[in-house]
């Protein structure tokens, strides 16, 4: 079994290392047109639909490996949340420092809320409904993913009674996820 979690969390680094943006630019406009990074994807791409496949190819990108994970800790009764947990930190580790990408990628913003779904739905509705509130409180979007990313471990503890290993592998998915938008986070506790 441990040589299986070892090929299954390489696997999910190496999803997580693909960019969304480089697979539709090049489909779009073949390897000469490659875009990298979201932002210059930006700044190229102006339509809505095709940044939303950006969007959601680099979100199946990080729950496709959380899923298959669950299912095989599953199989072999183990914990089943645990598996998520780990599928969802390979790959967000794999978009966040990608080995290819010079270890500069993502911010993986959405991949907190799609581990969290992964890991237990209730944690996973929790950090959406944080973000709304966040976000309907007019706080900047990467700063109200930040914050409302606290909803996982919270949730979690609370109402799932995981493992302690469990525990503490969301509380530190979490503040690797939220020293990503650390910036953001330290103009907030300064003003």
């Amino acid at each position: 079994m441990a040589a299986v979690l070892i090929i299954c969390l390489i696997l999910s680094y190496s999803a997580g290392m693909i960019p969304g943006s480089f697979i539709v630019s090049t489909a779009m406009g073949g390897k000469k047109e490659a875009i990298f990074t979201w932002k210059e994807f930006k700044e190229r791409y102006k339509s809505h639909r095709v940044r939303t496949l950006v969007i959601l190819i680099d979100g199946l990108k990080i729950i496709l490996p959380s899923l298959l994970l669950r299912y095989l800790f599953s199989i072999h009764s183990m914990d089943a949340m645990m598996g998520a947990m780990l599928g969802g930190f390979g790959a967000t580790l794999g978009h966040t420092h990608p080995l290819l990408g010079r270890w500069k990628g993502g911010d993986a913003m959405e991949a907190g809320i799609l581990t969290a779904f992964a890991v237990n739905f209730l944690s996973g509705l929790a950090v959406f409904i944080t973000f709304l509130v966040l976000n309907g409180c007019r706080v900047r979007k990467s700063l109200a993913w930040a914050l409302s990313l606290v909803a996982f471990p919270l949730t979690l503890i609370l109402f799932s009674s995981p493992s302690l290993y469990l525990a503490l592998t969301s509380i530190l998915y979490t503040l690797f996820l939220m020293g990503r938008q650390k910036s953001d986070i330290n103009s907030f506790i300064s003003s």
